[in-house]
């Protein structure tokens, strides 16, 4: 079984947390793009978050949300009143690199038995550490 390939999101100088992304779930965040006028302002946001360092915008009432309940390490990256979310992890400690592994469009503002598989899936790959930085 091969890895799952992430590549850069967010990285450069200006970039506190770098920001890496599965390639299937860039491809699903440019599907949601062609379908949500309003969804290039979720990107300037991740962007936003990235450069400022993701741990300045963790928190309940945050854009960066602990799903700790559900999977323990695993963060939510959501806008208020957006149901677009991904999902993923620190990879060290430091919080520098943050790593994207999978998404959901929720339904609503509760969560579903299907975004919680997202979360412990996203827990999964992590753990099993079937993920890898794609060739640049």
């Amino acid at each position: 079984m091969s890895k799952i390939q992430v590549k850069p999101f967010c990285r450069g100088p200006e970039y506190r947390t770098t920001v890496w992304i599965a390639t299937d779930v860039a491809e699903s965040l440019k599907e949601y793009l062609a379908e949500d006028p309003d969804g290039i302002k979720y990107v300037n946001k991740v962007h936003y978050y990235a450069k400022g360092g993701f741990h300045n915008f963790e928190g309940d009432k945050e854009s960066i949300r602990s799903k700790s309940a559900v999977a323990p390490g695993i963060f939510a990256i959501q806008l208020p009143g957006k149901l677009f979310r991904l999902y993923g992890f620190y990879e060290t400690a430091q919080k520098k690199d943050f790593i994207i592994l999978t998404t959901t469009f929720k339904k609503g503002q509760k969560m579903r038995e299907k975004d919680r598989d997202e979360v412990k899936l996203a827990a999964a790959i992590r753990d099993s550490l079937n993920w890898e930085r794609a060739a640049s």
